[in-house]
């Protein structure tokens, strides 16, 4: 606000300079306010980006610290990814050697049928378990306990499955001896 005592104290020079004085404020402090705004904004960026962060480090521990071979593969059974469990449990040396590995060639001849039904049709919701002979790059074999879901994109279309992988062979073997 400017003001004087004296009537018809400004001149239209001193209203227009008084104008752009006033567009010049406004327009600090409208920057003054983005500035504000970005900057808390750029807070909770790296707040997020932070959080993100650990949540990618605590699932990444989780994951390869599992005693379980966790592993996600394609609609079509190649696999994507696999943690360290995993190639132990088919006897490869480094779980990037089970990238793009076809699923059937760990699985034991006479279940190739029933895996490639799974693998033909849309899977169930929710988690399927399984048991299933399974086969180590080296030919041997081991009964393993197979926990899978399908992941789903945001328009409810499954795009891969994730699984777990458990040797259970004692467990079977047990059991096959009491069926006996």
């Amino acid at each position: 606000s400017v003001e004087s005592e004296k009537p018809d104290a400004f001149t239209a020079q001193d209203e227009r300079l008084l104008a752009t004085l006033a567009t010049q404020a406004s327009i600090a402090f409208e920057n003054a306010r983005l500035y504000q705004a970005a900057q808390l904004e750029i807070s909770e960026r790296k707040r997020a980006e932070k959080e993100l962060r650990e949540s990618q480090e605590r699932y990444q521990l989780l994951v390869e610290t599992s005693p379980d071979g966790i592993g996600m593969m394609d609609l079509q059974g190649n696999i994507l990814f696999g943690n360290h469990q995993m190639a132990e449990l088919f006897h490869y040396d480094d779980p990037a050697e089970l990238i793009g590995t076809n699923l059937i060639s760990l699985i034991a001849p006479e279940s190739h049928t029933e895996v490639l039904g799974y693998l033909s049709n849309k899977m169930p919701e929710g988690i399927v378990q399984e048991g299933q002979w399974l086969a180590r790059k080296d030919g041997t074999r081991f009964f393993g306990e197979i926990r899978s879901s399908a992941l789903q994109n945001e328009m409810g279309e499954q795009y891969a499955i994730i699984g777990q992988v458990r040797d259970v062979t004692e467990r079977e073997q047990s059991r096959l001896a009491i069926h006996e």
